[in-house]
């Protein structure tokens, strides 16, 4: 991991935990309604929406989503589909609350300082 993908899913989980958290849609307005994740109007976001909140850079999200999915895939059993980043949604539409996601990010941070 980079120090920039690192800074990237620390700033994800800083993301999740001052803003609301939703299904189904990388990022919600006010009204529930589906906004892109960089949107001034998005106030709540899933994991994904929260990475791409946070990420400075898109080849940076790209990476960090492949290997944050890879680490879902070897270590938490939820049904998947075959495309590389159902994983990373399949657990937060599954999950009960963003503290999960949260938990989720903080221990890829330290699966990868301890690899």
């Amino acid at each position: 991991m980079t120090k920039l993908e690192k800074e990237t899913l620390e700033k994800a989980i800083i993301v999740l935990q001052e803003n609301e958290w939703t299904k189904e849609f990388s990022a919600r307005n006010k009204s529930g309604y589906e906004v892109p994740a960089d949107s001034p109007q998005a106030c709540s976001f899933c994991a994904y929406g929260a990475i791409l909140k946070a990420s400075p850079d898109v080849v940076v999200s790209v990476s960090l989503l492949n290997n944050l999915c890879k680490f879902i895939d070897d270590t938490v059993t939820i049904p998947t589909a075959q495309f590389w980043v159902t994983p990373l949604f399949a657990f937060n539409d599954a999950a009960e609350s963003k503290e999960e996601v949260i938990q989720l990010f903080r221990d890829f941070l330290m699966y990868e300082e301890n690899s």
